[in-house]
């Protein structure tokens, strides 16, 4: 596996989510002109990955500990969620 950093393409994260959470994130940011994981993160700081259909608290909260797990965020200045959850 290759060192995953903001500009890899959204796929990079697929082995690392679950399938369907792969999938709604794909859905969700699909139509959009930046799907980098970059934009994942954006997202996901913001809080605003919630608002695509089908991410629930505990996929956002999937997909943060993978971003973390990765080392593209900090755990220390995710949510509870994430440092909780480990």
């Amino acid at each position: 596996m290759h060192v995953i950093t903001r500009k890899c393409s959204l796929e990079c994260l697929e082995p690392l989510l679950s399938r369907m959470t792969f999938a709604a994130l794909v859905e969700g940011i699909e139509g959009s002109q930046d799907t980098s994981v970059g934009r994942v993160i954006e997202l996901y700081e913001q809080r605003k990955l919630m608002d695509i259909k089908n991410i629930s608290t505990g996929r956002c909260g999937e997909i943060g500990r993978c971003l973390v797990r990765v080392g593209v965020i900090d755990a220390q200045k995710v949510g509870n969620g994430v440092r909780t959850l480990r």
